[in-house]
């Protein structure tokens, strides 16, 4: 190889070493933009919290007659209502606060976002409800006596245990950037409730027999609600939230068929109720 010829193939050498050094100083002369990661856009939240009733109630007042003024049976079933040996003259029930009757639900909560901006985000929710009876309450009154003058014997009820389970679609917006964000939200959905069945009794009567009746069916309804609350970020991917807010659910179908026998029908059912949800919340960004 000719000393020409190294000289060449050195300069050449020189020159391709150098043009990475001078396209970096050009991108900063020019102040081009370094590309950084885009921001998480999914989120998957899990949830568990309770439920303040502000109203609805469960069941409706009735009045229904078993015996009329000259003695004579016009509703059997009724005037057998917890017996052979106690005669239901006539019933009257009054309607029971839902938190009352049912207990306080459990909810729990699984959600899916998808971030449409640094603040804002859609989401699905799947969530399960379950309450508890804490026992029987007074639910009502019959008279067991031709004397019109005579006490009414007190009727309680001890209602089943109630589980739902709902679909939500709904949106949120953050109202800071702030690492303690404060936030609201909407939701519509649907409810999946199952049937409750309560027992009623007349406790104060000897021989009185409690009677099971299934109050409401199976029931598909609907509901919606606004939230608000504070989330409180971890990391860039990692959050803890508290929640509450008002929620509507629509009403619950009445058992009917079985009731009509008693003269009982509209007994069943379970109004529109108002609530207010508490709820912890944990999402991770992803």
């Amino acid at each position: 190889m000719t000393l020409r010829t190294e000289r060449a193939l050195v300069a050449a050498l020189a020159l391709l070493a150098a043009l990475p050094v001078a396209a970096a100083q050009d991108a900063v002369l020019n102040d081009e933009p370094v590309l950084a990661d885009p921001p998480p856009r999914f989120s998957a939240t899990l949830s568990i919290g309770t439920e303040v009733g502000v109203d609805g109630n469960v069941g409706l007042p009735v009045r229904a007659v078993a015996v009329d003024a000259n003695d004579a049976v016009t509703n059997a079933a009724l005037n057998a209502l917890f017996g052979p040996s106690v005669g239901v003259r006539d019933i009257s029930t009054t309607a029971a606060d839902f938190t009352e009757a049912l207990g306080r639900p459990v909810t729990g909560l699984a959600e899916l976002g998808y971030a449409l901006d640094a603040n804002t985000e859609v989401f699905v929710a799947l969530r399960y409800y379950s309450a508890e009876s804490e026992g029987p309450i007074a639910f009502g009154t019959i008279r067991n006596s031709a004397d019109a003058q005579a006490a009414r014997v007190p009727v309680t009820a001890d209602f089943s245990d109630f589980t739902a389970w709902s679909g939500e679609l709904g949106v949120r917006t953050r109202l800071t950037d702030w690492a303690v964000r404060p936030f609201v939200g909407a939701r519509v959905g649907v409810l999946q409730a199952s049937g409750i069945d309560v027992v009623l009794a007349a406790p104060s009567l000897t021989g009185a027999v409690p009677r099971a009746l299934q109050l409401t069916e199976d029931s598909t309804t609907w509901l919606a609600g606004v939230d608000a609350g504070l989330e409180y970020r971890l990391g860039d991917t990692v959050a803890i939230s508290a929640e509450t807010g008002l929620r509507y659910v629509g009403e619950l179908a009445a058992a009917d068929d079985g009731l009509r026998p008693f003269g009982l029908q509209g007994l069943g059912g379970i109004d529109g109720r108002w609530s207010t949800p508490l709820a912890l919340r944990g999402t991770v960004r992803f």
